[in-house]
């Protein structure tokens, strides 16, 4: 019996580590992955990838700008329109957005577009990253104005907690409105 006890456990230490050392759900395995979703998602979509916003404020629409913390942002309305307000590191702005996967064919994955799909909007201090979502600051201090509506890709890493926790890669379309 005692040797019985011992093949046991003997054979489940083994099976811990074989499942143990499964790569597939490693930080680099999910990494990886990620990054390939979103190559393939510029692929598909023939997104043109620029270093600068363009230089006359006319944003093609496949022209997507990444910035240096991996965020992809595309103006969609022109950035004069909407009401001028002077942002500061600290003003308050609202975002409607929806969200959507990178797959083929993407999903809406959670929608805070109106009123109806959400009466209580969330809100953030542009500068003070409460809830984990840094890519929304990063396109705020972009959009500058009320109303500026974007699409931007967010890699995991500057997105809503969850996205991280799974190496998730979303894409977002955004309306902001500040506050006085």
């Amino acid at each position: 019996m005692k040797q019985f006890s011992s093949l046991v456990l003997v054979s489940l230490f083994f099976v811990t580590m074989m499942v143990s050392c499964d790569d597939t759900n490693s930080y680099a395995a999910k990494s990886a992955k990620e990054k390939a979703l979103i190559a393939d998602f510029i692929k598909r979509n023939n997104i043109n990838v620029l270093s600068q916003i363009p230089i006359d404020g006319n944003w093609k629409d496949n022209d997507y700008l990444l910035t240096t913390s991996g965020l992809y942002y595309h103006q969609v309305s022109p950035i004069t329109n909407g009401d001028s307000i002077a942002i500061t590191s600290k003003s308050l702005f609202y975002p409607r957005y929806v969200e959507s996967t990178l797959d083929n064919p993407q999903k809406v994955e959670a929608s805070h577009w109106t009123v109806t799909d959400d009466p209580n909007p969330l809100s953030f201090q542009l500068g003070i990253d409460t809830i984990n979502m840094a890519a929304f600051h990063i396109a705020a201090r972009l959009m500058k104005y009320n109303d500026a509506e974007a699409i931007i890709i967010v890699p995991s890493k500057i997105g809503f907690k969850n996205s991280m926790a799974y190496s998730i890669p979303y894409q977002y379309r955004i309306k902001i409105k500040f506050t006085r």
